[in-house]
C-alpha cells in the first residue's frame, strides 16, 4: 500500500533573494518555500551593512518585499528599515529631551511613514518641540516631488538625517537627530 504526501510534508526548496538594483542586486540570503508563489510578498529582514558594506550600518535592519521569481531566484524591493531597538535606548537619558516626528511621505506611487527623532542635551520646553517638529516636516515636505529611488538613498545613507539635525539646531542644540524608521505604507 502506498502512501500519499500530504500538503504539509512537501519538499521545500531553497531560493536565493536578490537585493533591490539601488542596492547592486547583490544575493542577500535564503529563504524555504514549498513553491514559488508562496515567496511573493513576503518580508526579508537583513542587516543594512550587508546591503551597503558599510560599518556603520551595522545597527540598522532593513527590509526587503519579494515582488518576483524568476528561474529560482527571488527579487525584492525595498520594504523599510528601523534602528535596533537596543541602539534607540541608548540614546535615551536622564535630563535630556526626545521630539518625535511621525511624517507620512509620498513619493511618486509609494507612500513611506518615517518616524524620526531627535534627541537634546538638556530638557527643552513644549514650543521648542513644536518648532522643531515644524521644521523636521519642512525637511520631509523637500522630498515630496522626487523619484523614489532619490528619497530611499537619502534616507539610508544619511543624507536626509544630517538636514534633520541642520534644521534642528536652529531651534536648540542636539545631540543626536535622524530616521529611526521607515515603513512602506502604499
Amino acid at each position: 500500500m502506498r502512501r500519499t504526501v500530504s500538503r504539509r510534508r512537501r519538499r521545500k526548496k531553497s531560493y536565493p533573494v536578490i537585493s533591490p538594483p539601488l542596492f547592486g542586486e547583490t544575493e542577500v540570503c535564503t529563504v524555504l518555500a514549498s513553491n514559488e508563489e508562496q515567496l511573493i510578498g513576503r518580508r526579508v529582514e537583513v542587516q543594512l551593512s550587508l546591503l551597503t558594506t558599510l560599518p556603520t550600518h551595522t545597527f540598522i535592519k532593513c527590509r526587503l518585499r519579494i515582488v518576483e521569481v524568476k528561474d529560482g531566484i527571488a527579487y525584492s524591493e525595498f520594504d523599510g528599515f528601523e534602528y535596533f531597538r537596543e541602539y534607540v535606548r541608548a540614546l535615551f537619558m536622564k535630563g535630556t529631551s526626545y521630539v518625535d516626528v511621525y511624517r507620512d511621505v509620498y513619493v511618486e506611487d509609494r507612500g513611506y511613514r518615517v518616524l524620526a527623532g531627535v534627541f537634546t542635551p538638556k530638557r527643552i520646553n513644549t514650543s521648542r518641540k513644536r518648532a522643531i517638529r515644524r521644521e523636521v516636516y519642512r525637511v520631509f515636505d523637500r522630498y515630496l516631488k522626487r523619484d523614489i529611488e532619490y528619497f530611499i538613498r537619502n534616507a539610508v545613507y544619511g543624507v536626509i538625517d544630517t538636514d534633520i539635525q541642520k534644521a534642528s539646531k536652529k531651534i536648540y542644540p542636539v545631540r543626536w537627530a535622524g530616521i529611526i524608521k521607515m515603513k512602506r505604507i502604499i
